[in-house]
């Protein structure tokens, strides 16, 4: 039942898909942003870098990985439901590699043992901790053209920008004067 100003009751469905695309799509795909920010540098913010010890970015850059590839997987399951028909197989193909990426993300650090001090230490397999994020990284990308297309980010006549006009922002911001 939905309620006007004057509290009498109309006998209408409540349309949810905005708010659903806002709460389970949208402000997730934001804090991706963030989680990714934290895998590559090991802080979101430059300044917090210096206070941090390594093995404390390591550690948080690992974290950051496991979250990202998990709240993909999330956000893409979620988009299923929103997305235009044609478009809902190549949901399913990202949440297939998604699910490839989830399973070599334990391979992206381990724990050594320091001979000195003895202590474990969390150590980055780099190359495939980049190969991890890059995957998902690219995913974050093709995943905003099917939500774009159900109008959840632009509006429709807004889908696509010509390569000219942003060559001519480019050329307008950094211009040497």
């Amino acid at each position: 039942m939905v309620y006007d100003k004057g509290g009498s009751e109309e006998n209408k469905n409540w349309n949810n898909a905005k708010i659903y695309s806002l709460d389970k799509v949208m402000k997730p795909l934001t804090l991706h942003d963030k989680y990714i920010r934290i895998a590559q540098f090991g802080v979101e913010n430059f300044e917090d870098g210096f206070a941090l010890s390594d093995e404390m970015k390591n550690s948080a850059r690992f974290g950051a990985l496991q979250r990202l590839v998990k709240e993909m997987d999330i956000v893409c399951r979620n988009a299923y439901a929103l997305v235009k028909k044609n478009d809902k197989e190549k949901i399913l193909d990202f949440i297939s590699i998604i699910k490839s990426c989830s399973s070599k993300v334990k391979d992206c650090a381990r724990n050594v043992t320091n001979q000195r001090d003895n202590k474990q230490h969390l150590v980055i397999n780099e190359e495939m901790f980049s190969k991890v994020l890059e995957i998902i990284e690219s995913l974050q990308m093709q995943l905003i053209i099917p939500l774009n297309k159900a109008e959840l980010i632009m509006g429709a006549e807004d889908e696509e920008m010509d390569i000219a006009d942003i060559r001519q922002i480019q050329e307008e911001i950094f211009a040497v004067e």
